[in-house]
């Protein structure tokens, strides 16, 4: 979690921005928003989060998505990727 929060300080400043955007399942993370915070205000850097509600894991939206493409009948022309992969 601290190389996350330094990386992501770094990044902005490097690029000279003084906003930083979390979005995505980490941004659920409490302690993360905690730690990123504190870093980002002693640097001066405003960082926006989404609220707890939307900040889902992205395997749910691809698990519907395969879902309903496997319902429309697609199917990969080589068989599953894991089967493709030799395992």
């Amino acid at each position: 979690m601290e190389t996350l929060c330094v990386k992501a300080l770094r990044a902005v400043d490097s690029l000279g921005h003084r906003t930083l955007v979390v979005a995505g399942g980490v941004g659920a993370n409490l302690e993360l928003r905690a730690r990123l915070s504190a870093g980002a205000a002693a640097q001066g850097v405003r960082v926006y989060y989404p609220r707890l509600e939307f900040c889902t894991d992205n395997a749910a939206m691809i698990a519907v998505a395969g879902l309903e493409r496997l319902a429309a009948g697609e199917r990969s022309p080589t068989g599953s990727a894991y089967a493709h992969a030799g395992r």
